[in-house]
């Protein structure tokens, strides 16, 4: 009868101590971390427009890191010692993740963008050394060539955000 009842007073205060783990904050501090596993980590080219939008990611994950590395390895809680080094490593490993896929998504940009400046230098080019023969080909010339003209603005615009974009590599 003795026995039992230090059995039924351990169980009790063994269950009181993990209710108090359980109920302790510590799992909620964790949650928005565990959120980071479920991004979406593929295309980001297409949902990334602006440089803005690359430097404001890369810049958070920056942050984040920093605010990773500042969580205490372990938490006392009463006699029992919760120690989180996996999963910061862990959640170290899938922000690295992050900040590759994004360097690659802005390489992936850049090169999707010079493949087009490529292509409008290849076609003035082609434009340019075509020889109009006759009066038609010669108006037809004299139109692609401001057609071309008006868009050789855009075209240095998106030079230019190349070299911005280059720089942040």
């Amino acid at each position: 009868m003795r026995r039992q009842k230090r059995y039924l007073i351990s169980f009790w205060s063994k269950n009181k101590l993990f209710m108090k783990i359980k109920g302790n904050s510590l799992l909620g501090k964790f949650k928005p971390w565990v959120a980071i596993a479920y991004l979406e980590k593929e295309n980001l080219e297409d949902k990334l427009k602006s440089l803005d939008d690359w430097d404001f990611n890369v810049k958070n994950l920056r942050n984040k890191r920093k605010e990773l590395e500042r969580i205490p390895d372990t938490y006392k809680i009463d006699c029992v010692v919760v120690s989180v080094v996996q999963f910061k490593n862990s959640a170290d490993e899938i922000l690295q993740s992050l900040v590759e896929n994004l360097s690659n998504s802005l390489k992936n940009s850049l090169k999707k963008e010079c493949e087009a400046i490529d292509e409008f230098v290849t076609k003035s080019l082609e434009m340019i050394a075509n020889r109009p023969k006759t009066f038609e080909e010669i108006s037809k010339s004299k139109e692609d060539y401001y057609k071309m003209k008006g868009k050789q603005a855009e075209y240095e615009n998106k030079i230019s955000h190349l070299e911005e974009k280059n720089k942040m590599l």
